[in-house]
C-alpha cells in the first residue's frame, strides 16, 4: 500500500457543513437513481451492515454515521424529500460528485453492471486522507496489490483505511478481498483511491490478503482476484492485458509473491484473460467508443 498521487497538492481544501437539504421529486429520484447506479445494479449488496440489500424502493443507505431509509421514486414523484446531505459552504471548492466525471457515461448504463461479483459494499467516510471524492479521469488499467499484513481480514484493512480519516497519512483501496475470498469495496470505482501513486487517477485498485508472509493468496483470494478483475475490464471496456502489478507502476515488490514468482503472475494473467473470455461470451463483447 502507498500513499496519494502528487494530483492531489494541487486540489483546493474543502470545508463542509451537515445540513438537510429540502430538494424536488425530480431531484430525489435522481438521487435515489445515481447512489443504486454508483453502488451497483441489480445485484444483492451488503451496504455498512451484515444485512443483504436489495437495491430498487425504499434502499437503505449509510449517511453519516447511521443508515437512513430512502424514500422510492414512486412516492418521491408526489412529495418533496429531505434528504442528508453533506453540503459545501457556499465560499468552498467541493470536487463535483463522481457521476460528473468522464466516468458518467458507465454509471448510467445499466448493462455496466452485468456479471458484477458479489461484494459487501462498506465506503468509507469521505474525507481528504482516504477518500476524497476527486473523481477518475479515465480507467486504464487495474492494479492489484497485496495488504503487507499477514492475517490480517479486509474488514481490518478496510478499518485501517477509515482510520486514516483523522490525517496520519493517505492510502485506501477501491477493493479488498479476504482470505476467504470475500470482496469488500471501500470507494466507488468514479472516485480516488489512493493506492497506486502517480495512476491513481486513473487505475482500480484491489488488495489482497494473504496468510503469510510469502504473499501467496489463498485459492480463495486468488479466485475473487481473477473473477473481479475479468468483471472490471469487461465493464470497463479494456482488454484483460490491462491488468497490472503495483510493481508495474513503482517497481515495488507488490504483491511480492506474483513479483517474486512471475511465473504464478502469468498465470494469474492467463486465468484473467480466459475469464475476461468467458463474459464476453455470456454478455457479448464490449468495446470503447
Amino acid at each position: 500500500m502507498t500513499g496519494k498521487s502528487k494530483r492531489r497538492t494541487n486540489r483546493k481544501s474543502r470545508r463542509r457543513d451537515n445540513r438537510p437539504v429540502l430538494i424536488g421529486a425530480g431531484a430525489a429520484a435522481a438521487a435515489v437513481l445515481m447512489l443504486c447506479l454508483l453502488a451497483g445494479g441489480g445485484k444483492k449488496l451488503t451496504v455498512n451492515t451484515k444485512e443483504p440489500v436489495k437495491e430498487g424502493p425504499g434502499i437503505s443507505v449509510l449517511v453519516g454515521s447511521g443508515a437512513a431509509s430512502v424514500p422510492s421514486i414512486d412516492s418521491a414523484a408526489s412529495s418533496f424529500s429531505v434528504i442528508s446531505e453533506a453540503v459545501p459552504s457556499p465560499a468552498s471548492s467541493v470536487t463535483p460528485p463522481p457521476w460528473h466525471t468522464p466516468l458518467e457515461r458507465y454509471f448510467i448504463d445499466p448493462d455496466f453492471w452485468t456479471g458484477c461479483p458479489e461484494r459487501n459494499v462498506q465506503l468509507l467516510t469521505p474525507n481528504d486522507f482516504s477518500r476524497p471524492q476527486t473523481g477518475i479521469d479515465e480507467v486504464n488499467d487495474i492494479v492489484v496489490h497485496y495488504v503487507d499484513q499477514p492475517m490480517s481480514t479486509a474488514m481490518q484493512n478496510r478499518d485501517y483505511f477509515e482510520s486514516l480519516k483523522d490525517g496520519s497519512r493517505s492510502a485506501s483501496s477501491h477493493f479488498i478481498i479476504d482470505m476467504s475470498g470475500e470482496i469488500v469495496q471501500c470507494v466507488p470505482l468514479g472516485e480516488v483511491a489512493y493506492c497506486s501513486n502517480h495512476r491513481n487517477h486513473d487505475t482500480i485498485s484491489i488488495e489482497c490478503c494473504h496468510p503469510d508472509d510469502t504473499g501467496e493468496f489463498t485459492e480463495e483470494t486468488y479466485h475473487s482476484c481473477v473473477d473481479l478483475c475479468a468483471w472490471l475490464c469487461y465493464a470497463f471496456e479494456i482488454g484483460p492485458e490491462h491488468v497490472i502489478r503495483h510493481y508495474d507502476v513503482t517497481e515495488k515488490e507488490c504483491p511480492i509473491y506474483y513479483v517474486k514468482h512471475p511465473e504464478a503472475w502469468e498465470g494469474m494473467k492467463r486465468a484473467i484473460a480466459k475469464r475476461y473470455a468467458e463474459y464476453e461470451e455470456q454478455y457479448g463483447k464490449r468495446t470503447k467508443d
